[in-house]
């Protein structure tokens, strides 16, 4: 039986939390317990001899809790995970650890989560495919950075 995963891209990643919502929605949690968190890396200097002490980095990285099973009851309905559903920013992917570690290896500023060890009995597994926007529209478009506002230019 495959094995899944979350794959996240952190370099898009907002911090919006709609995952850690949707995820709370979803699963009736109360409060003090997620299924999901977004952390924070950063904020830490940049090559401060290259921009003359103004870059910084912050990422956002989205982590799965010991809480999360990966919304076994939505797979078996054929559905993504809710976080995956839900995320805003589309920087969540989701699929066996042998797919997701494929795409991993495409690009970096990624993670993959394989947060349960739960055996997720889905009908036809061995045909199961998730749809994904990638699958149905192409390649999504990224979303564009901000200028950097005029006072932060060097």
């Amino acid at each position: 039986m495959p094995k899944y995963a979350l794959l996240i891209d952190y370099e898009y990643c907002t911090g919006c939390e709609s995952c850690v919502v949707a995820c709370k929605m979803e699963h009736d949690m109360p409060i003090g317990k997620w299924g999901i968190r977004v952390h924070d890396d950063g904020p830490w200097q940049m090559n401060e001899e290259h921009e003359g002490g103004k870059s910084f980095n912050w990422n956002k990285i989205p982590v799965p809790t010991d809480m999360c099973d990966l919304c076994a009851d939505r797979l078996a309905e054929g559905k993504k995970p809710t976080c995956v559903h839900h995320c805003l920013a589309f920087c969540m992917d989701f699929g066996t650890i042998a797919e997701m570690a494929a795409k991993l290896a495409e690009k970096p500023k990624q993670v993959l989560f394989a947060p349960c060890d739960c055996d997720i009995d889905l009908p036809g597994a061995d045909d199961f495919v998730i749809p994904t926007a990638k699958a149905a529209a192409g390649p999504r478009p990224r979303p564009k950075m901000a200028p950097k506002p005029p006072a932060l230019r060097a």
